[in-house]
């Protein structure tokens, strides 16, 4: 079941949802909390190869996007980290979901992953997986709408602890490939 815009507003009342900036009234949609860009972006430096049997840190270029935007060209792949930083009850399962406009310019938010779990523990910023699969540059910018929270109510409280692969995330997290290699 997911939470409507008057259950989002109680469970950010009642502190079942907390976030960081405080969550502005035009963000409430009517199934979702409206997140945008954060300020750090993660460039993959080209011709690296990827063995997840011999994991090896892999190299970016870092950018703030509070001092310039950034332009991502067709088929271009970068990390960036969401402006808020969420943490939920361990009953709500946080989901992330792309704009419908920025999808029909081709951008997409996630690759796989839109399940946002683990983050009962304590408040973490996302970091969002986005690929230009369209024909055009986009201009990427500080603070811009990028896609929506949905909330799930779950049947029961979730037992476990969050995985640690990546505890206190505040900024772009590149991928953890030595916890994914075990």
């Amino acid at each position: 079941m997911f939470l409507s815009d008057t259950a989002i507003k109680k469970a950010l009342k009642n502190k079942e949802i907390q976030i960081s900036p405080e969550v502005q009234n035009e963000d409430i949609r009517a199934t979702g909390i409206r997140i945008h860009l954060g300020a750090a972006l993660l460039v993959p430096l080209p011709d690296q190869i990827i063995d997840f049997r011999n994991p090896k840190e892999l190299m970016y270029h870092k950018i703030n996007l509070e001092k310039s935007d950034f332009v991502l060209e067709p088929g271009q792949f970068v990390l960036i980290s969401t402006l808020q930083k969420i943490q939920n009850s361990n009953t709500l399962l946080p989901i992330l979901d792309g704009r419908s406009t920025t999808a029909r310019c081709g951008i997409s938010i996630h690759q796989t992953c839109f399940a946002c779990d683990g983050m009962h523990d304590r408040q973490n910023s996302i970091t969002l997986e986005v690929k230009n699969v369209g024909n055009h540059k986009v201009i990427l910018y500080y603070k811009m709408p990028i896609g929506t929270m949905l909330f799930s109510r779950l049947e029961s409280k979730v037992g476990q602890k969050s995985n640690p692969q990546y505890k206190n995330q505040n900024d772009s997290i590149s991928p953890n490939l030595k916890e994914n290699a075990k």
